[in-house]
């Protein structure tokens, strides 16, 4: 409807862009259980639709500066991209105190629907490298089980396949997405595809440090507040949540 307004009578068009569409279409459909052909098909597909969106748009706003290295080769100017980052209201997200559950464990909190962009595998996998490191640990992950019940199940084997049934746990919906991270020591994503995540905002403003993957706008969010780790790769995620967890005082500071 944009492109047809724009091109049609003249309406200006902004085009916003979190996740980069196109790059999350090729992740799926790489991953898809359908012929080659069917796949190709749809990638083609995906990459004219963004190529529409991003020349015929008058100004094309990413939500981080990492989404211009699909935008420009796809078409867009570089005077046409505007960043504009995502932000939290500081003053509901602020610092708090653990449940009283959870005050005698080193937590990384986690706020990520189970579903394979999440890439949960990873973080169950790094949970086992902390553990060896940390046996107190605690990785404890809110967030919708029903977005993709088969992947909620394959986390499951690989928990109990790996034996971190004790320091690995699934909380589902948070009972307030405003003091989830208050039960944390530090916060944790392990995505394989981001925007400029609202979780690490939210976990920032909460007062605790970050270890996230470094994909799309992630290295630009954290900063020098915590770490970024290559993506999939669960022995560095697993190892820098123990480096941050074995000095609470900087991990406080951090934070």
């Amino acid at each position: 409807p944009a492109i047809v307004a724009r091109v049609k009578d003249g309406v200006p068009f902004l085009c916003t862009d979190h996740g980069v569409y196109v790059r999350e279409r090729y992740i799926a459909l790489s991953q898809a259980d359908m012929p080659m052909y069917s796949r190709r098909f749809l990638m083609r597909m995906a990459a004219t639709f963004s190529k529409l969106c991003y020349r015929t748009s008058n100004i094309v706003s990413p939500v981080a500066k990492f989404n211009a290295r699909w935008e420009l080769p796809f078409g867009v100017e570089e005077e046409r991209i505007k960043v504009v980052y995502n932000g939290v209201d500081t003053d509901q997200f602020t610092p708090g105190t653990k449940q009283e559950e959870y005050q005698k464990r080193p937590i990384a909190v986690a706020a990520a629907r189970v579903f394979p962009l999440k890439d949960i595998e990873t973080m169950i996998r790094a949970a086992a490298v902390t553990k060896k490191i940390n046996p107190d640990i605690l990785y404890l992950v809110y967030g919708s089980l029903n977005a993709d019940p088969p992947y909620v199940e394959k986390c499951r084997a690989l928990i109990e396949e790996l034996d971190v049934a004790d320091s690995f746990v699934f909380g589902g919906f948070a009972p307030s997405a405003i003091t989830l991270f208050h039960d944390g020591d530090i916060s944790v994503l392990s995505s394989i595809s981001e925007g400029f995540p609202y979780t690490i905002l939210e976990a920032m403003a909460s007062g605790l440090a970050c270890v996230g993957t470094d994909v799309g706008g992630v290295r630009e969010a954290i900063g020098d507040c915590g770490v970024t780790v290559a993506p999939r790769d669960p022995q560095a995620f697993g190892e820098a949540v123990a480096e941050l967890l074995s000095d609470l005082d900087h991990a406080r500071q951090l934070g």
